[in-house]
């Protein structure tokens, strides 16, 4: 039942979001022609496009970042906690699937929404860049040294300090990033139906509460973290780079301490909404 669910709630956000991405894959492709359009004619006109593709291009990541989760939060108030509730909990399923539905959802969602979005920052640069090269023998013999360069520290990447913790931090950010937005919207709105009325500003109000309070907190772990000074083995250290390490090292182990806080938040926010959802306490 959990992918029947899925089912209709991937149709509603397939109302809008696919329009949304294909408007960002336009726009990217347009700027892009521009710019080769640019770098054919002079640095001076390139200067020029960069700095007036700027702002829209920053607009349309705004968009693509901000409206996957919106949508989907409008989806879970409207679908649940709305007069459409009556008709979601007469469902033949458990209340649990009817949370996880929702989740899962934004979740697929929000990794198109970071591919459409690494694309569209991917396309114009990658324009720019061979269209210079081509052009430009000196620069084409400038990146080559640089690349061999970046392959030599991406080859001793794995033998210094910090790289494990990174790894795992990276991982688990990606993953928490797919389900925390959606999650704490979830319980806020869940914690706002114990209320009388107002419970759509309620839940927007508690949503917000919760973020400032998540945010609080790992900012704080994150100064505590930084002030225990690193350690690592003595032969890994290269010792004109040591101060380097040691920023690594921290910053490192500071990124998995805040990635390992919100996703424990992220899961309390789905264990407690699918507990509240299960008594089905005034949510309709």
């Amino acid at each position: 039942m959990l992918g029947k669910l899925m089912k209709y709630d991937m149709k509603y956000m397939a109302r809008v979001l696919p329009w949304l991405y294909l408007g960002a894959f336009a726009m990217s492709l347009f700027i892009s022609f521009i710019l080769y359009l640019s770098v054919t004619s002079s640095i001076e006109a390139l200067m020029v496009t960069v700095i007036l593709g700027i702002l829209p291009l920053s607009l349309m990541l705004g968009a693509l970042s901000v409206c996957g989760t919106v949508f989907m939060m409008i989806r879970i108030y409207k679908n649940m906690f709305s007069d459409e509730g009556y008709l979601t909990f007469t469902l033949p399923v458990k209340t649990h699937n009817i949370v996880w539905s929702k989740l899962l959802t934004g979740a697929v969602w929000n990794v198109f929404g970071g591919i459409v979005t690494i694309a569209v920052v991917v396309m114009p640069v990658t324009t720019v860049l061979v269209t210079l090269v081509k052009g430009n023998p000196d620069l084409a013999a400038e990146l080559s040294a640089s690349g061999e360069i970046m392959r030599a520290l991406l080859d001793m990447l794995p033998q210094g300090p910090g790289f494990v913790t990174s790894l795992i931090s990276i991982i688990l950010n990606l993953i928490v990033a797919l389900f925390s937005s959606n999650a704490l919207f979830m319980l806020s709105c869940c914690l706002a139906q114990m209320l009388n009325k107002s419970r759509g500003i309620a839940s927007v109000g508690i949503y917000l509460g919760m973020n400032f309070l998540l945010s609080s907190i790992t900012n704080a772990s994150s100064r505590i973290t930084l002030s225990v000074p690193a350690e690592a083995e003595p032969g890994v250290y290269i010792p004109e780079m040591q101060y380097f390490y040691s920023v690594i090292e921290s910053a490192s182990a500071t990124s998995l301490v805040t990635v390992l806080i919100t996703a424990a938040v992220t899961a309390l926010a789905i264990f407690f909404s699918c507990r509240i959802v299960k008594r089905k306490l005034n949510m309709i």
